[in-house]
């Protein structure tokens, strides 16, 4: 599969802003999350946590680069079949859904109150923990 954003824009721009949601780019969650655990981690653990820095940095350029070829690749002489227009669809709403609360918990979990509610979870998954 090539050229998927000539072909489907709205599922591949979808696609791709989830992709980075997933990925950790702010204001996602998973940033947050990366964010505080790498900050624990660079405190108790420098090279334990420098060397899954490295590994993530590995991860995201990977996918990126595979979701690249996905979406702007270049189409093959058996692609050349014209596409109708993608209508708008419920997996379509869907999708903004998850990503609108996907950012809404990111920018929560940047506030204090977010931040208190992240330590009780974690204090009481493991009491001793901080």
């Amino acid at each position: 599969m090539t050229d998927v954003w000539r072909r489907l824009p709205k599922t591949a721009g979808l696609f791709l802003i989830t992709l980075l949601m997933l990925l950790a780019v702010p204001p996602s969650a998973v940033f947050v999350s990366e964010m505080i655990m790498i900050g624990f981690g660079l405190r108790d653990h420098l090279w334990p946590t420098l060397l899954v820095l490295v590994a993530l940095t590995v991860v995201f350029v990977a996918m990126l680069r595979h979701v690249y070829a996905l979406l702007f690749g270049e189409q093959t002489q058996t692609d050349s079949v014209p596409v109708p227009a993608e209508p708008w669809g419920a997996h379509h709403v869907i999708m903004v859904l998850h990503v609108v609360g996907a950012a809404a918990l990111g920018v929560f979990y940047l506030t204090p109150a977010g931040l208190e509610f992240m330590v009780r979870i974690a204090q009481s998954l493991n009491p001793g923990l901080l």
